[in-house]
């Protein structure tokens, strides 16, 4: 439950290795797990730069540098995958998978509608 429905921030970012992925905006952050993030065609989501990987045999994470300077992303994927270091790639954040929290870290409810472009 603490893993797949955090009630704050703090819990989401705690649990869970590595841990979940933000993106601060206005009046929310967006969240979403490693696992839960999609590599997408260029030009189609958040424009990123591949600066590591770590390769752990049934799983491969890699780690992203986006347009900020504090924007680092981290994504789970197969173990076989192997990609070029500074490869700039795209990443997709499925709607269905995203935590919404508010100013204070409190998580808002899941029937707030998103509207990503």
């Amino acid at each position: 439950e603490l893993y797949h429905r955090p009630r704050t921030q703090f819990v989401a970012g705690f649990i869970g290795s590595p841990r979940m992925n933000f993106l601060p905006g206005a009046p929310v952050t967006l969240g979403v797990r490693p696992e839960h993030l999609l590599l997408g065609n260029a030009g189609q989501g958040l424009e990123c730069q591949l600066r590591w990987q770590e390769r752990l045999g049934d799983a491969t994470y890699l780690y992203f540098q986006g347009g900020g300077e504090q924007d680092h992303w981290v994504l789970r994927t197969d173990g076989r995958t192997d990609l070029p270091v500074g490869s700039r790639l795209s990443l997709t954040l499925p709607p269905q998978a995203l935590h919404l929290f508010d100013r204070q870290g409190l998580a808002m409810p899941r029937t707030v509608e998103l509207a990503l472009d």
